[in-house]
C-alpha cells in the first residue's frame, strides 16, 4: 500500500484534528472522580491540562509519612483515571514522582507539551537545620512513568535539584519555556539579611541549563511570593511584593538567562507596577499575548482589588499604582485568566453585603478600562447565602471564564465545590443555574478546588475531600461543559471514550508501545506509515476489539521483517469510523 503525497497530507491534518475533536464526557461519576483515596492526607493540589480533554493532577502526599511523598495522576477526558498510569506503576492512587526522606511543600505543575507534565516543589531532603529547603523538580511522561532520560541525567529517581543553596528556598513557581523545558521561580533567603528572588532554566532533557548560574539566576530586587508568567519567547517575567508587603513589582528573565536590560537599564531592582506604602497581598499574572504580562493584586488596606498591565519593553501601560476593578470595599483574593484580546477577566472574593462572602468578576480592556458592558463594581458570580470563597478561574477559549470555588451556601458547618460560567458579554451563562453548578454537593467537606481547561470550552476541577474521613482527606476530580452540564454515572467499573494516547517511549529506539480505549466493540486496524505515506507495518488488520483499554506493541520492525530505519512514523488508529493518528520518533 502506497498513499499518494496529498493522501500524506491529509494524514498529517488528521493528527491536528485528532487533538481538537472534542471526546465523549458521559462518565464523570455524580460528586466526582476518585484520584487518590490511599492512606492519610493527600492535599495542595494542582492541575494542568493534558491536552485531550483530560488533566494531570499533582499533590503532596502524606501515605509515606510527614508529606515526603509528591504524586501525579492522570484523569482523561472519560472522567476515568488513565489505566496506562495505573499499569505503569502498578498503583491506581497516583504516580510518586518523589519519595526522598524530607517534607516536601506544594507542588506546582505545568504541561510538557506532549501529554505530560513537569512538576516542581520545595523540598527538604537536605534539611540540616529547622530553617533550611531545596527546590527540585520532577516529568511525568504521558504514560504515567517518570522520564528516565531525566533519571539518568541527575542519577536520581526523585528529581532534579534546581537549587540546593545554603537556608531557604521556598515557594516555587514554574512555567513552561515552549521547548520541553520550564523557568523555575522562588523565595531565596541564602543571604541571610533579607528574602530574594531567584530562578532557574530546567531544559526538556532534565538538565539544568548551563548557560544559566549553579543554584539559580537572582533577579534585582528583595522581595516574596513570586508568580510567574511565560513572555512568549523562552523567557519569563517574574512578579513579586516588596518586604514588608509594600509595592509590587516586576522583571523579565530572558532564555539566555540574563535580565532584559531594557527592564533593568530604566529599573534595576524591577518594574514597580504598584508602590504605596500601603500592605499589598501577593499578585497574580498571566501573560498578555504581546511579550509582556498583566498582574492583579488586593490591596489589604483599602480592600480593594487592582489590576496593571507591563509591556514587553517593561513600561507601565494603565493608571500609575493600578487600576481600581471595584470601590465597594471589602475585596480580597483575585485571581485572573487573560480574555485572548490583551485584557483580563478577574474574580475575587467580596463582603460587600457586609454579612458573607460572594464572588464577584471584572473585564479589564486590553486599553486599561473597566469594560463598559459589564456591570460597575463587578458582575455578581455567585450572591448565594453563606460564603464563596478559594476561587480559582480558567478561560472559557471563547473571550469568558468559568470560575470554581468553595462554597458553604448548606450552613451546616461543611463546604462544596460550585462552578459558574461568565459570557464574555458580562453576564452569567443562562444556560448554567443561577448561583453556579454543584460539581460536588454530597456530604462532608470539599475545599481549595483548583482548575484547569478541558479545552472544548468547559473545565475540569479537583479539589481536596473530606468524604471517607476529616483525618483522611483525598483528592477528587470533575468535569463541567461549557454548556453548564455533567453527565454522571453511578460509581461502578470503568468508562471509556475512544482515544489513542502518545506512543511510548517517544523517541524510541527499539519498541514502542500503542495504548487505546475502545468505548464499545469496534473493528480496529492499526497501521504504521513512513513521512512519505508509504504503510510500514500493520499491527491490527480490522478484526474486533472488545470496550476498554488496548495496548499493541511495535518492534520497529515492518511487515517484511526488516528493520526500518531511524525518522519520523505516523502511528494511525481506525476504530470503526473514527480515526486518530499519533507521531513517533523512532532513532537508531
Amino acid at each position: 500500500m502506497f498513499l499518494r503525497r496529498e493522501n500524506l497530507v491529509a494524514l498529517v491534518v488528521a493528527v491536528s484534528l485528532a487533538a481538537n475533536a472534542q471526546p465523549c464526557h458521559a462518565q464523570w461519576p455524580v460528586n466526582g472522580v476518585p484520584l487518590c483515596t490511599a492512606a492519610y492526607n493527600q492535599i495542595h493540589q494542582t492541575m494542568v491540562t493534558d491536552g485531550a480533554g483530560g488533566a494531570i493532577v499533582t499533590w503532596m502526599d502524606e501515605r509515606s509519612g510527614d508529606y515526603r511523598g509528591t504524586y501525579a495522576q492522570h484523569v482523561l477526558a472519560s472522567g476515568a483515571v488513565d489505566p496506562v498510569w495505573t499499569a505503569a506503576n502498578g498503583n491506581a492512587d497516583g504516580t510518586p514522582l518523589c519519595m526522598a526522606a524530607g517534607g516536601k511543600g506544594p507542588p506546582m505543575i505545568v504541561t510538557d507539551g506532549a501529554g505530560g507534565a513537569i512538576v516542581t516543589w520545595q523540598d527538604g531532603r537536605n534539611v540540616n537545620g529547622d530553617y533550611n529547603s531545596d527546590i527540585y523538580a520532577q516529568h511525568v511522561r504521558a504514560w504515567g512513568a517518570v522520564d528516565s532520560v531525566w533519571t539518568a541525567e541527575n542519577g536520581n529517581a526523585n528529581g532534579t535539584p534546581l537549587c540546593t543553596a545554603a537556608s531557604l528556598q521556598a515557594e516555587p513557581m514554574i512555567v513552561t519555556d515552549g521547548a520541553g523545558g520550564a523557568i523555575v521561580t522562588w523565595t531565596d533567603f541564602r543571604s541571610g539579611l533579607s528574602y530574594e528572588i531567584y530562578a532557574q532554566h530546567l531544559l526538556a532533557s532534565g538538565a539544568v541549563d548551563p548557560a544559566w548560574p549553579v543554584d539559580g539566576r537572582r533577579v534585582p530586587g528583595g522581595g516574596n511570593t513570586p508568580m510567574i508568567a511565560t513572555d512568549g519567547d523562552g523567557g519569563a517575567i517574574v512578579t513579586w511584593v516588596n518586604p514588608y508587603g509594600a509595592g509590587i513589582y516586576a522583571q523579565h528573565l530572558l532564555a539566555s538567562g540574563t535580565m532584559d536590560s531594557v527592564w533593568t537599564n530604566a529599573n534595576a531592582n524591577g518594574t514597580p507596577l504598584c508602590t504605596p506604602t500601603e500592605y499589598q497581598v501577593p499578585a497574580m499574572i498571566v501573560e498578555d499575548g504581546s511579550g509582556g504580562a498583566i498582574v492583579t493584586w488586593a490591596d489589604q488596606w483599602a480592600s480593594r482589588i487592582y489590576v496593571q498591565r507591563v509591556n514587553a519593553a517593561g513600561v507601565v501601560q494603565w493608571t500609575p499604582d493600578g487600576v481600581a476593578l471595584c470601590t465597594a470595599g471589602g475585596q480580597s483574593s483575585p485571581t485572573i485568566v487573560p480574555n485572548g484580546a490583551g485584557g483580563a477577566i478577574v474574580t475575587w472574593m467580596d463582603y460587600r453585603s457586609g454579612t458573607n462572602y460572594d464572588l464577584y468578576a471584572q473585564h479589564l480592556l486590553a486599553s486599561g478600562a473597566v469594560d463598559p458592558a459589564w456591570p460597575t463594581n463587578g458582575l455578581g458570580v455567585c450572591t448565594a447565602v453563606g460564603d464563596q470563597y478559594s476561587p480559582m478561574i480558567v478561560t472559557d477559549g471563547a473571550g469568558g471564564a468559568i470560575a470554581t470555588w468553595q462554597d458553604s451556601r448548606s450552613m451546616d458547618n461543611t463546604s462544596n465545590i460550585y462552578a459558574q460560567h461568565v459570557l464574555a458579554l458580562g453576564a452569567v451563562d443562562p444556560a448554567w443555574p443561577v448561583n453556579g453548578r454543584g460539581l460536588c454537593t454530597g456530604a462532608s467537606t470539599q475545599q481549595y478546588p483548583t482548575i484547569a481547561t478541558d479545552g472544548f470550552g468547559g473545565a475540569i476541577v479537583a479539589w481536596q475531600d473530606e468524604r471517607n474521613s476529616s483525618v483522611n482527606i483525598d483528592v477528587y476530580a470533575q468535569r463541567v461543559s461549557g454548556s453548564g452540564g455533567i453527565t454522571a454515572v453511578a460509581l461502578g467499573g470503568p468508562s471509556y471514550s475512544f482515544a489513542v494516547r502518545a506512543p511510548h517511549p517517544n523517541p524510541a529506539t527499539s519498541q514502542a508501545t500503542i495504548s487505546f480505549d475502545l468505548a464499545s466493540p469496534q473493528p480496529v486496524s492499526v497501521r504504521v506509515f513512513d513521512v512519505e505515506g508509504r504503510l510500514v507495518r500493520t499491527l491490527a488488520a480490522g478484526g474486533e476489539l472488545p470496550t476498554g483499554s488496548h495496548s499493541l506493541r511495535w518492534n520497529g520492525a515492518s511487515d517484511s521483517g526488516a528493520l526500518a530505519p531511524a525518522g519520523i512514523y505516523f502511528i494511525r488508529v481506525s476504530a470503526g469510523r473514527a480515526v486518530q493518528t499519533r507521531r513517533l520518533a523512532i532513532i537508531r
